[in-house]
C-alpha cells in the first residue's frame, strides 16, 4: 500500500521532511545549475544552501581527515561567497521566487553582476565536485 497516494497530506509532510534533511547532491546539481543559473530561484533553496554551508561548518567536521576538511572548508567559502551575491542581486517576486534583478537596470551593471554570478557557480560548482571526490576517496574501503 502506498501511504503517500493514499493521503495527500502524507505526500506534503514527506516533501516537507525531505526538504529538511538537507542538501544531497541531485538537489545541489539542481539549486547551482538549473535554479540559479537561469535566474529563477525558490527561497527554500536558500536556505538548503545556507544549513548545507552551516553542516560544512561544524564544529565536529574539524575532526575530519585533514583533506575533507580542507575541501569543506573551501566549498562552505565558496558557497557563502555566492550565496552573499546572491542576496544582492536576487530579488523577491510574487509566488515565493527569486528573480535576478527583475526590474530593468543599467545593461552594464546588469552584464557585469551577471559575469561574476556565472564565475562564482563555477567556482562554487568545482569546489563541490572536489569535495565530493575527497570524500569518496577517503571513504573508500
Amino acid at each position: 500500500m502506498d501511504w503517500i497516494r493514499i493521503f495527500p497530506v502524507v505526500r506534503t509532510v514527506w516533501n516537507w521532511w525531505r526538504s529538511r534533511l538537507g542538501a544531497n547532491e541531485p538537489k545541489v546539481d539542481e539549486i547551482l545549475n538549473s535554479r540559479i543559473f537561469t535566474s529563477d530561484l525558490r527561497l527554500e533553496d536558500v536556505h538548503v544552501i545556507n544549513d548545507f554551508i552551516r553542516t560544512l561548518r561544524r564544529y565536529e567536521n574539524q575532526y575530519l581527515d585533514p583533506t575533507i576538511q580542507l575541501r569543506a572548508g573551501e566549498l562552505a567559502w565558496e558557497m557563502a561567497q555566492l550565496m552573499s551575491l546572491v542576496a544582492r542581486t536576487f530579488f523577491s517576486v510574487p509566488g515565493g521566487w527569486l528573480k535576478f534583478y527583475p526590474d530593468r537596470i543599467d545593461e552594464d551593471v546588469y552584464r557585469a553582476e551577471w559575469k561574476e554570478l556565472n564565475e562564482k557557480l563555477e567556482k562554487a560548482w568545482e569546489a563541490y565536485k572536489t569535495y565530493r571526490l575527497a570524500v569518496k576517496d577517503r571513504l573508500m574501503v
